[in-house]
């Protein structure tokens, strides 16, 4: 299915929009192998009473019947919607799909009032190439939930029917914004207007992806089964309960899940950022620290997800929000995020590895004794 590369093909709206070319691809050769069959089939059954042109014409009706309301309800795309006002500084270039090849090391968030999201995460993927924090997928991690999702909720719920003379800082429940976007190392921030026309964009330039404090409190947060609202109160008790401060990128705490209490190394710790890399599978982040703290990153927190600090593997903690935190001392360290395959996975690889070599095994000795 080398096709997917093809220019004409890569440039077809519907192709970018679901950012999945080569499925497409594959979808549309076997919906046309399928109907070819069914056609052929319906010749050879009714060809001589029916004729050919009243056979295709009896299939295109079908077909116009079967798709027709659908595409007329629902129409794909609006005139005037707000992917054809993307402000030239976020078309960051071609989607990176290359895993030895750097992405950009901070993300984009938007608010998804008025759209159907899955069209706009999509969308917006394509066209910035910048990764986001607007997760759709069930398997997704839990952070998406925890935090990704109710903070897109409290974006639409806040910039509703905001315009270009309203100061973005007067807003109601403006702190969540701010800490939101710090919390996701989320340098732009994009707002479509009323009826799609135009879009508001901000940049925030002083973003990092690490916020440190010296203490550590517990949290109860049990997303997954809280109401859409009842997330919503929890994800704004649980924001301002951090106490972040967005000058210096420090927090009064960090709260963590299945901590036995509280913990506080009385330092007044800052973070300098040195180097921060980042690929499809592989984080790098060079930082140093003026005094003992904890870290949390703006990266989820997975099972299975291999951290190491200064070339030592580290178990990280889990903050309330479904990230990854980390105890760390006075000075430069280099922290190292890299996915690994789980136990479960390892296994399962290894037995398909050698129900092949049986086969083939097997195939061989029959060969050989016929």
């Amino acid at each position: 299915m080398a096709g997917h590369n093809w220019p004409i093909l890569r440039s077809l709206p519907v192709v970018q929009a679901f950012n999945s070319g080569r499925y497409l691809l594959f979808v549309s050769f076997f919906l046309s192998l399928v109907a070819g069959t069914g056609s052929l089939y319906l010749y050879k059954a009714l060809g001589t009473k029916w004729g050919i042109t009243r056979i295709f014409t009896f299939l295109l009706l079908f077909i116009f019947v079967d798709l027709g309301p659908t595409t007329f309800q629902h129409p794909y795309r609006e005139s005037g919607t707000l992917f054809a006002a993307i402000p030239p500084a976020l078309k960051y270039g071609e989607l990176n799909t290359r895993l030895d090849e750097p992405i950009p090391n901070h993300r984009i968030v938007y608010t998804t009032s008025g759209h159907y999201p899955n069209h706009a995460i999509t969308w917006m993927q394509i066209n910035t190439s910048i990764p986001h924090s607007l997760y759709i997928h069930p398997g997704h991690s839990l952070a998406g939930s925890a935090f990704g999702y109710p903070f897109r909720l409290e974006m639409n719920r806040i910039f509703e029917g905001i315009t270009r003379s309203d100061h973005l800082s007067k807003r109601e429940d403006a702190d969540i914004i701010f800490a939101g976007v710090h919390l996701l190392n989320a340098q732009h921030l994009l707002i479509p207007q009323p009826k799609f026309v135009e879009s508001l964009y901000y940049k925030f330039q002083n973003v990092r992806p690490v916020i440190v404090s010296s203490r550590t409190s517990p949290w109860d947060y049990p997303v997954l089964t809280l109401s859409e609202a009842e997330t919503q109160i929890a994800f704004r008790k649980m924001v301002r309960a951090m106490g972040f401060n967005s000058r210096n990128r420090t927090s009064e705490r960090i709260l963590l899940l299945d901590a036995d209490g509280e913990e506080d190394l009385g330092t007044s710790p800052k973070a300098n950022i040195l180097r921060h890399q980042v690929w499809n599978q592989r984080v790098e982040l060079d930082l140093h620290v003026s005094a003992d703290c904890f870290a949390r990153l703006a990266y989820a927190y997975y099972p299975n997800l291999e951290v190491t600090v200064d070339g030592e593997r580290v178990t990280p903690m889990q903050t309330a929000g479904r990230f990854i935190a980390l105890r760390l001392s006075e000075g430069e360290h280099k922290i190292v995020l890299e996915g690994k395959l789980s136990t479960l996975r390892r296994a399962l690889l290894i037995m398909n590895l050698c129900l092949l070599a049986v086969v083939t095994g097997m195939i061989y000795w029959n060969k050989r004794k016929a």
